[in-house]
């Protein structure tokens, strides 16, 4: 509690008063929701709702029924997929080809780092020499190692 000046007692919060400069709360508040807006949308387009779609995976899906009309399995369609050799074969190719790609693809660039930073034969040749060795990114993003 307090006193002010006119010796009336109240809340501690009431003691200050409103600016009549600064903005309505419910304008700021308003400011605020449209800052906040376009995160919103990208969350619900790109987040919330294609997991609607993932319910494709426990459904026998038929293009004329749709995807709420198609029959339910459950856990049949994944009971099938571990079942199946092949599957196991993919992964296993997934799992050694990036295994792969780390053990070649993340050392390269710094082991190409040190051998430039050792290159000491001029100023316009280390330019030169960078520009070869770098110019696949910059010429297409398709080209994998």
């Amino acid at each position: 509690m307090y006193e002010n000046k006119d010796g009336i007692k109240g809340c501690y919060h009431q003691q200050y008063e409103r600016s009549q400069k600064g903005p309505d709360e419910h304008e700021k508040a308003l400011a605020d929701l449209c800052d906040d807006l376009p995160a919103l949308v990208w969350y619900i387009l790109f987040a919330y709702y294609p997991m609607a779609g993932l319910q494709l995976a426990f459904k026998h899906y038929n293009a004329r029924l749709g995807i709420w009309g198609s029959h339910w399995t459950g856990l049949t369609n994944f009971k099938l997929l571990f079942a199946d050799t092949n599957f196991w074969q993919a992964v296993g190719r997934t799992l050694h080809i990036n295994l792969m790609k780390l053990v070649i693809c993340f050392p390269a660039p710094v082991i190409l780092a040190i051998l430039f930073n050792e290159l000491r034969i001029g100023k316009e040749s280390d330019v030169v020499c960078v520009n070869i060795i770098f110019s696949k990114q910059s010429f297409s993003d398709n080209i994998n190692i």
